[in-house]
């Protein structure tokens, strides 16, 4: 979370309304000076009898940053990313439980999801249809980012080899990474709608 007040909320909603909760959940914030972390705080007294919660608070060091300290604090095998203005579909991590006990070969797993604009209108991101199967990764992903972060769930073991990400760069630090991680990834894409992508200003 980064000045979050307006919108973490709802975020979080959609985390503790999964119909399969999380082991963890993570939330780190970059430096907030509004009301995200007391936010988050009451939040977490509220659900944390649920499961286990961890707020870590740093230095405003960007979005890379950020997401390298909630990787390093984790203890489950796997990453599922939300940024403080996205939404999860209630049913996502039940259905990506599923999927990776069917298929325990995927590192990498990546579903479709709405985007919404600022207008408050919506589009279908469904980024299997930009995937060939046939073709290797790092090439397609050379010509074109096919992930988006809070429709990414990855080992964390795949994250901490490559030492995460970029903390350097202000912006397409997640797209950097995934062309880092390409060659190692065994990657699976869901055609299933699990989340939606907030656009809001300055994001």
């Amino acid at each position: 979370t980064y000045n979050s007040e307006s919108f973490v909320e709802d975020t979080l909603h959609s985390v503790f309304s999964q119909t399969r909760l999380p082991e963890e959940l993570v939330l780190v914030d970059d430096g907030s000076s509004d009301r995200t972390v007391e936010l988050l705080e009451k939040l977490v007294g509220k659900y944390s009898s649920q499961l286990r919660c961890l707020i870590i608070q740093g230095d405003h060091k960007g979005p890379g940053a950020a997401r390298n300290r909630g990787i390093q604090a984790a203890t489950g095998d796997w990453i599922a990313f939300i940024d403080s203005d996205d939404l999860w579909e209630k049913t996502k991590l039940e259905i990506i439980e599923e999927t990776l006990c069917f298929y325990p070969e995927i590192n990498f797993l990546c579903h479709s999801e709405i985007s919404r604009t600022l207008t408050g209108s919506e589009r279908k991101l469904e980024y299997y249809r930009r995937y060939n199967q046939n073709k290797p990764l790092s090439g397609q992903l050379f010509s074109a980012n096919l992930f988006s972060t809070s429709a990414v769930v990855c080992k964390r073991k795949v994250l901490m080899d490559s030492q995460g990400f970029d903390e350097s760069l202000m912006s397409a630090q997640d797209y950097e990474l995934w062309l880092r991680l390409s060659p190692n990834l065994n990657v699976f894409f869901l055609s299933d709608i699990l989340g939606k992508y907030i656009h809001r200003p300055g994001n």
